[in-house]
């Protein structure tokens, strides 16, 4: 597969074969101060170290302003998280979804919501947002991840928050 080319802001990223996909723009109060739009984005890096570096590039050169539900991520040699500059990466060890946030993002971790497939977080803004990347592994039977999204969305019903999902298998 060709690489594709991403415009953004008058420049181009190349994002190897992995284009990426933002969701949706939602208005998120990260520090209590000052209202801004941040851009969230969705995609598979699929272990990817150019895709990691790349996307971690291009949301430094944004000003730190997206949040990213990310599948298969690139993992150290111990299955931690690689962390990125200016971000906090939330997801469990060997991690198959997680969530890249901005430092000074006021959030709340939901670990009874979070696996190796499920990263979920509490956005706390007015009104609180629901962030969660999940990683739909087609090789595997659905039932853990079916639980996990079941659970999701019983606490979603129950707590009436505004979800914003980033799913790919």
């Amino acid at each position: 597969m060709a690489p594709r080319v991403v415009p953004d802001l008058n420049k181009y990223y190349l994002l190897y074969s992995m284009p990426p996909y933002w969701l949706a723009l939602v208005v998120f109060n990260f520090t209590n101060k000052i209202k801004r739009r941040a851009k969230v984005w969705q995609l598979n890096l699929q272990h990817s170290h150019i895709g990691h570096v790349t996307l971690s590039k291009l949301m430094n050169d944004e000003g730190c302003k997206s949040i990213a539900l990310i599948q298969e991520p690139y993992l150290r040699t111990d299955g931690s998280l690689v962390k990125v500059p200016n971000y906090f990466s939330y997801g469990s060890k060997d991690a198959r979804a997680c969530i890249w946030l901005p430092f000074g993002t006021q959030y709340l971790a939901i670990p009874q919501l979070t696996s190796r497939d499920i990263s979920t977080v509490q956005i706390e803004s007015k009104p609180n947002y629901i962030l969660s990347s999940v990683y739909l592994d087609i090789t595997h039977k659905g039932d853990e991840i079916l639980a996990n999204l079941n659970k999701l969305a019983d606490f979603i019903h129950s707590t009436r928050q505004k979800l914003v999902l980033g799913v790919d298998s």
